[in-house]
């Protein structure tokens, strides 16, 4: 059941703060491309943007866990996983993101999760750097502030899937649902979330085919 209102009617509080954060890791794009070659560089921004990331998921989790079941038990990143793992929306969950900006970035943050039920590296990491700074600085790397963020996206979709929304808005600036759960979506006659309307959204390896989305989640037409 989809509810177009239910994004709205619950609160955006999650997305808003999923895209100040996102305004954040922009403003590092200017001194620090996103590349691979530059994964391993760390600074206090990417600090502020992991340790705000990494949190706020935790918080998005656990209310994605109680609208699976409200009598949860679960408090903690390995328990979140045993809740959710049989839920409807496990497949956007650990699904992959891509950075349609940057051909040539793509993330998967709970790839772990999904294939080996195991904790998340940028998870272990982020926890360092929140506990253990002056030992792990290094830790507060670019790799690991996108791969927080991404966490967090697809963390904020599966939740606002969960309630029933259809469309999120504004949509990211850096991210997009993998072309698989887009297309999944479509399928099931349901907009793909998050993607701005004036750039192209999905696009296979080829860039022969796209999906472009109107305000809303309008479908405007697929390539």
């Amino acid at each position: 059941m989809t509810n177009p209102e239910a994004f709205r009617n619950e609160r955006s509080l999650h997305w808003d703060y999923f895209l100040s954060l996102e305004e954040d890791l922009l403003r590092s794009v200017r001194f620090v491309e996103p590349v691979e070659d530059n994964f391993g560089t760390y600074s206090t921004e990417f600090a502020g943007v992991i340790l705000g990331a990494a949190s706020e998921v935790d918080v998005v989790l656990k209310a994605l866990c109680r609208k699976v079941n409200p009598q949860t038990k679960a408090y903690r990143i390995t328990e979140y996983r045993e809740e959710l793992a049989s839920c409807a929306r496990w497949d956007i969950l650990v699904s992959k993101v891509s950075a349609p900006r940057w051909p040539d970035l793509s993330f998967d943050p709970w790839g772990s999760w999904r294939e080996r039920g195991e904790t998340p590296q940028w998870w272990k990491d982020y926890n360092k750097v929140k506990h253990q700074r002056d030992q792990h600085f290094s830790k507060a790397n670019l790799l690991n502030a996108w791969q927080a963020m991404s966490a967090l996206f697809l963390s904020c979709i599966a939740y606002y899937r969960q309630i029933g929304a259809t469309d999120i808005w504004p949509p990211s600036s850096c991210f997009s649902a993998s072309r698989d759960i887009a297309r999944a979506w479509l399928d099931e006659g349901i907009p793909t979330m998050c993607i701005d309307p004036q750039r192209i959204a999905v696009m296979d390896s080829r860039r022969s085919a796209t999906i472009r989305m109107g305000s809303y989640g309008e479908v405007l037409g697929k390539g």
